[in-house]
């Protein structure tokens, strides 16, 4: 049949479907206006516009998720970094797969990387790729996270070729000129301002009439 009769929807499909709705339209925001934002320093890892593309999420977790995860948030916001990576782990191990897995992860992630607990931080930002390779997000989030643990331990050109790497791979990302622009600055730390300068011409070239670009270009001036 062309056309199947039509179905009352239960409450659960009903939220279900404003679920896929809030998520496909946070990711076509955030490919359609990320270039416009970034400029500066990027963060670590993870933008509010992260965090805020995987709070879209949360109408899909159980309320036991959901609350669970608040509580690590707060711990973190209060100082308490050790109660904090308590609770991101249990969250993240126990409700993988949903929106407060996701947050908890990244929340575990980043404590780890700014304690200075590098290797730990590495192991959560894998698990990010492990986890959710498939979430466009998750995976700029452990790829850039990885490559920042790299500069951490200042392996400068390991921490390069991973930023690049990024853009290479998920050249249709709307994060592959960020990551660009982090690997010609870590080429630049790295003694090979050749590479950093191609890498530079590359983003003026590609992301035109952009924040990125006015930087990049402004960069090159200054070589």
């Amino acid at each position: 049949m062309l056309f199947k009769p039509v179905r009352r929807l239960s409450k659960r499909q009903i939220k279900e479907d404003k679920f896929v709705i809030r998520t496909v339209l946070a990711w076509e925001w955030i490919q359609e206006n990320y270039l416009k934002l970034i400029g500066g320093a990027a963060g670590v890892v993870v933008l509010l516009l992260l965090v805020t593309y995987l709070m879209g999420r949360s109408e899909q977790q159980t309320e036991e998720a959901a609350e669970a995860f608040s509580k690590a948030k707060i711990a973190a916001m209060e100082g308490r970094v050790g109660d904090a990576l308590l609770l991101g782990e249990e969250v993240y191990k126990k409700h993988a797969g949903t929106g407060a897995g996701a947050q908890a992860l990244l929340l575990v992630a980043n404590g780890y990387f700014e304690m200075g607990r590098v290797s730990e931080a590495k192991a959560a930002f894998q698990k990010c790729l492990d986890d959710y390779g498939k979430d466009p997000v998750m995976v700029y989030a452990g790829w850039n996270g990885l490559a920042a643990c790299l500069e951490q331990e200042g392996n400068l050109r390991e921490a390069a070729a991973k930023y690049e790497g990024f853009s290479q791979n998920h050249d249709r990302s709307p994060f592959a000129g960020a990551a660009l622009k982090e690997a010609a600055r870590c080429y630049g730390l790295a003694g090979d301002p050749e590479k950093a300068r191609a890498l530079l011409q590359t983003i003026v070239e590609k992301y035109k009439n952009t924040p990125l670009a006015a930087e990049a270009q402004g960069r090159l001036k200054m070589m």
